[in-house]
């Protein structure tokens, strides 16, 4: 889009942001690793996920626990997974807090199964709960 990414962010300025991006078509703007945002009562939220709802205007942030790994492809994964959210029936921010929940677990449980971070996640291992069931 052209902007600088600024050195400091409140919840105005991604609202900001999800509108301009909204204003080109799309109806929900999902952020993933959103900038900490500020709150009402003025902490600072690490670690967001935040889903814009351009009907009603207005931002839903998911908070994900910090856990000190990076794996690859955990993006993509949250893609799939808030995509397969979708396709099944659930709303959009369902779909965010189901694939926010599911790929947590899954990286929780890969830091005690995977030796070399630059594998990716157990994903295989993940699977082994049913990812339809952290939608409900």
């Amino acid at each position: 889009m052209g902007y600088k990414y600024p050195e400091t962010h409140e919840e105005v300025d991604i609202l900001s942001w999800c509108r301009k991006l909204a204003a080109m078509g799309p109806h929900h703007v999902v952020i993933t690793s959103a900038p900490g945002i500020r709150t009402q009562n003025e902490l600072w939220v690490p670690n967001t996920v935040v889903c814009y709802d351009k009907s009603k205007d207005s931002l839903i942030s998911t908070q994900c626990k910090y856990l000190p790994v990076n794996y690859p492809g955990t993006g993509d994964c949250f893609a799939s997974l808030l995509l397969g959210g979708i396709l099944n029936g659930f709303s959009v921010e369902r779909s965010v807090q189901g694939a926010v929940d599911f790929l947590s677990k899954a990286i929780e449980l890969s830091m005690g199964l995977v030796a070399d971070p630059k594998s990716g996640i157990a994903l295989v291992a993940a699977l082994a709960e049913n990812p339809i069931d952290f939608y409900s």
